[in-house]
């Protein structure tokens, strides 16, 4: 029992922080080697039980033919109790044992706060536990898509269409294919300085309709523009069609998820501010056609942290990959060097997170952070389930030219949090896409630009 106390208590003080440490080991340090004393003759009597504890006092002498008045119930030294007639202690041994077990509890107990202080400390929002032991397991099979045309870097996809977008392209930034045919339907978005050309552009992180035509919101940070292009529109003409060009100036958004008219989601990553101090990511809720903030959805508790101890850039540590439902009312956020998920209320800002048991939480901050895990890499969502690409392990070798090694684990949570199935792939799925239509998780293979898909349906 003591082994079992003590190594709970050990385990507890591990994931406190130190100033909490020091206060719990100087009171454990008080206690240890203590002992009660009674005096060497206590005379005991038997109390008789009160209505309240009716039949719980049963007659016991704990020192054989030691028996008379208590000490604190004798006639001089009576305890101001209505109920207290005659007193009754029991065995010192006894009651010892019970002030410590007593005091270890209270000792536990304190310790239990401090554990999730850290998180608290840091994180913005409510933290749970997942428990992966009773999730289902399943291996999927993956359909291969056969492409003729030149199919690279990150896609999207929907329906028919299969959308790649990649720096690597000579002079666009998208190659529209179609899924059926494997056949390319056109280069987009073209590259330059010119008159509806850009320099930059991020890979797309949401389609939706607008008008019934297909359309993303791309972020032209050169350009200071946000152009909402008409896939629908450019598929047909044959040529890039964006449906409205906003000057728009502000940098740094990585995600940019469109909801209504004129309300985007803006999310703005972490900075490094130097070696030891960062700022925080958060999103922003923002108009399009005016620039305007409406609403700031904080993330985490302070706009910058620092810490002494990092030897790698703070920044680092707050990388997650998002998507948006469909409907627009929730985003999730997947992170990378922490098992957990976080999903924000786009209405509130309520933000709930998810975690797996027994893994790292937020006390990497105060370290070197030098041999931090990687768990999750990507996410997509539907509007029942988010689809996260989940590694688990120490960080690959993730240099130019080096191969990507096999991603075949896939978390299916829905948007309550819940961990609904641990899916074992027959390729690699590093990136993945949720197709609406017809119920399908693309992947594009890293090494090879091979493109294959799981069948939702069959969930």
């Amino acid at each position: 029992m003591k082994t079992t106390i003590l190594s709970l208590v050990l385990l507890l003080l591990a994931s406190c922080q130190d100033n909490k440490k020091e206060q719990l080991l100087h009171l454990i340090k008080e206690w240890q080697g203590k002992e009660i004393r009674f005096p060497e003759k206590p005379v005991f009597q038997e109390r008789t039980a009160s209505p309240l504890g009716q039949g719980m006092a049963r007659k016991r002498n704990p020192f054989p033919g030691e028996t008379g008045i208590h000490p604190v119930c004798n006639g001089h030294n009576r305890l101001p109790h209505p109920d207290v007639t005659n007193c009754k202690v029991h065995n010192p041994i006894i009651i010892i044992n019970s002030v410590m077990k007593i005091v270890i509890i209270f000792i536990i107990i304190s310790l239990l706060p401090c554990c999730s202080d850290i998180d608290s400390q840091y994180f913005n929002g409510e933290i749970k536990e997942v428990n992966v032991k009773n999730v289902i397991s399943k291996n999927i099979n993956s359909t291969h898509v056969p492409i003729k045309g030149i199919a690279t870097g990150i896609i999207a996809a929907y329906d028919s269409l299969l959308i790649c977008w990649s720096p690597s392209y000579p002079e666009h930034f998208f190659n529209i294919i179609n899924i059926d045919t494997g056949k390319e339907i056109g280069y987009f978005c073209k590259k330059g300085q010119g008159n509806k050309e850009i320099i930059s552009t991020n890979c797309i992180s949401q389609l939706f309709k607008k008008n019934d035509k297909l359309m993303t919101l791309l972020h032209a940070p050169n350009e200071k523009k946000l152009l909402v292009w008409d896939l629908s529109s450019s598929i047909k003409k044959g040529t890039t069609t964006y449906d409205t060009i906003i000057p728009y100036d502000n940098n740094r958004i990585l995600f940019s998820f469109y909801q209504i008219e004129n309300v985007l989601f803006a999310y703005k990553p972490a900075e490094e501010i130097n070696s030891q101090e960062a700022t925080t990511p958060h999103y922003e809720k923002r108009t399009i056609y005016t620039n305007q903030l409406i609403q700031d959805f904080p993330i985490y508790k302070t706009k910058s942290i620092q810490n002494p101890n990092a030897k790698s850039s703070l920044d680092f540590f707050f990388y997650t990959w998002d998507a948006i439902k469909p409907d627009g009312s929730k985003i999730v956020q997947v992170m990378r060097h922490l098992p957990q998920i976080n999903i924000i209320d786009t209405q509130t800002g309520k933000i709930t997170s998810y975690r797996i048991k027994n893994n790292p939480n937020f006390s990497l901050l105060e370290t070197s952070m030098e041999s931090m895990n990687v768990f999750y890499n990507h996410v997509h969502a539907d509007d029942n389930y988010i689809y996260a690409t989940y590694w688990g392990k120490e960080p690959w070798d993730d240099r130019f030219g080096v191969e990507v090694p096999i991603f075949n684990t896939i978390h299916v949570f829905d948007w309550n949090g819940n961990l609904l199935y641990k899916l074992t792939t027959d390729k690699s799925f590093f990136r993945v896409w949720s197709d609406p239509v017809r119920k399908r998780l693309y992947t594009i293979d890293m090494n090879t630009d091979e493109v294959y898909y799981i069948d939702l349906k069959e969930l």
